[in-house]
């Protein structure tokens, strides 16, 4: 699959349909609905599903048959003349022409041409007469063919079981594609955000690291002027070597979150790293919102009962069942069918004209018809196949009552979080902006002498914690948005007219 170059650039915020939840770079949805291993396979699925109805359509087209023939042989045969024996000597050339179709309600109908000319050579006759040649003579046929079955593999509900289930077979190829696309885009701007929350992380570390360390040195400029005593001093040592610690800790994560990234979009080991497009500042402002329909619980609800991909491939598996159980155990059935043909012959001594002449005008020929009948001495089978369809249509509707219960329960349980994530949020950046403002104010008081060191350690720390708080649950609720957006379906929309060469 190949996508389209004027689509390398394209907002994301179709996927993200507020503005303040977050842009992601096009090239991390592209990639990875480009290259990746299991949507390619999906995709090569549903290729196949196609192809497999157009197989099923050409079963109804006419065929046609044809064939040309030649032989020359020589027969001895006893006779009266000298010698006792003869021989004749002949040879034969046919040409012939077949035409059959077959319809969806099992009838099949077929037209056979045929033309042959053959010429005798004999020796003597077997009186012992003299001999001589007869023809060449020339025969026209025709015979038209009716084959009708009166019980099994009557009508359009076995006639077009195979072309029903190829169908069905399209439609599940297809949400299974349908699925895997959604599922692949939740994992990967999943792990986008996780990677973008490591790297904001690591810059709350290095900044912290890099106060710390200005505050080491400013508190041994004090200890050197005297005006600060060394336990005081050690005490932003101490905070120093822990805020070294944590830098560290947080640059490891965003490697370990930039792999997973790099494995959720299939790139290579050597390949290119995805783009960064949030910074720190992005994390920390204030969030417009969600779309009001995403807060709304039984809105949301029906969305995912008639999108959802779980429920959508339970409703394609039960529809297959149903339609496999019209045709269960009919192979097994009695056989009872109709064959009628009609025939015309024509035949000229040397003369092709005469043989048509007499083929059209009906002079020779025939009229055949006759029953065939089959069946096994006990239906057992019959209808075991048939209870063993009814129990499964059965099972999968229950299959499918659970799927329902349990798309239902997730959907409002994610409603639930986004709207947590999002309070949780909003209460997340307040604390970060009341911490910025307390560890300031114990700043400015410790320069003056009215603020203990461990206090302001303790301010900075608060402001520390406060932004990664804010972090995290920045990246709750993108998760839990895309979570909620692929189980109601409605990353699909979104994938099929952002990329219309992926063939979904």
């Amino acid at each position: 699959m190949r996508l389209r170059p004027l689509l390398l650039v394209f907002p994301i915020a179709a996927l993200v349909p507020r503005p303040g939840i977050g842009q992601v770079p096009a090239t991390v949805a592209q990639w990875a609905l480009e290259h990746h291993p299991a949507i390619q396979s999906a995709l090569g699925a549903l290729r196949a599903a196609r192809a497999g109805i157009e197989a099923e359509e050409w079963l109804y087209y006419p065929t046609v048959t044809a064939g040309l023939n030649g032989s020359r042989t020589t027969v001895p045969s006893l006779s009266l003349a000298p010698g006792g024996t003869a021989l004749t000597t002949g040879w034969d050339a046919s040409l012939s022409l077949g035409l059959s179709q077959v319809f969806p309600v099992g009838t099949r109908l077929s037209l056979d041409l045929s033309g042959d000319v053959q010429q005798r050579d004999l020796t003597a006759s077997a009186a012992g007469t003299a001999g001589g040649s007869l023809g060449p003579g020339v025969t026209f046929g025709a015979r038209l063919t009716l084959t009708q079955p009166l019980i099994r593999g009557l009508g359009r509900r076995w006639g077009e079981a195979g072309l029903r289930q190829a169908r069905l077979a399209e439609e599940a190829a297809r949400v299974r594609a349908e699925t895997m696309v959604s599922q692949v885009l939740r994992d990967v701007l999943t792990a986008w955000w996780g990677w973008q929350g490591a790297l904001a992380a690591a810059e709350v570390a290095r900044q912290s690291l890099d106060l710390a360390i200005r505050q080491r040195d400013d508190a041994r400029a004090r200890v050197r002027r005297g005006v600060l005593s060394p336990v005081d001093a050690l005490a932003f040592e101490t905070a120093a070597a822990n805020r070294e610690e944590e830098r560290v800790q947080a640059e490891a994560l965003v490697t370990q979150r930039l792999w997973t990234l790099r494995q959720r979009m299939g790139l290579s080991d050597n390949g290119p790293d995805p783009p960064s497009a949030v910074s720190l500042d992005v994390f920390l402002e204030d969030s417009q919102g969600v779309p009001g329909e995403e807060a709304d619980t039984e809105e949301m609800v029906r969305e995912a009962l008639d999108r959802a991909p779980d429920l959508l491939t339970a409703e394609v598996s039960l529809r297959t069942l149903r339609d496999k159980a019209q045709v269960a155990g009919e192979e097994s059935r009695p056989r009872l069918d109709l064959q009628v043909w009609v025939e015309g012959q024509g035949l000229g001594n040397r003369s092709a004209a005469d043989a048509l002449r007499q083929l059209g005008q009906a002079e020779a020929g025939g009229v055949f018809g006759g029953f065939t009948f089959e069946a096994p001495l006990l239906a057992r089978r019959h209808r075991a196949q048939q209870v063993q369809a009814q129990e499964q249509i059965r099972a999968a509707e229950q299959d499918l009552q659970a799927v329902r219960q349990e798309v239902a329960s997730s959907t409002a349980s994610l409603v639930q979080e986004v709207q947590a994530s999002l309070r949780r949020l909003d209460l997340a950046r307040q604390t970060a902006a009341l911490a910025q403002s307390q560890a300031q104010a114990e700043r400015r008081r410790f320069e003056v002498g009215t603020s203990l060191a461990v206090q302001v350690l303790q301010a900075e720390d608060a402001l520390r914690q406060a932004r990664l708080r804010v972090l995290q649950a920045r990246i709750d609720l993108e998760s839990s948005l895309l979570a909620l957006r692929h189980l109601t379906g409605r990353l699909i929309p979104w994938a099929r007219t952002q990329f219309p060469g992926l063939g979904i």
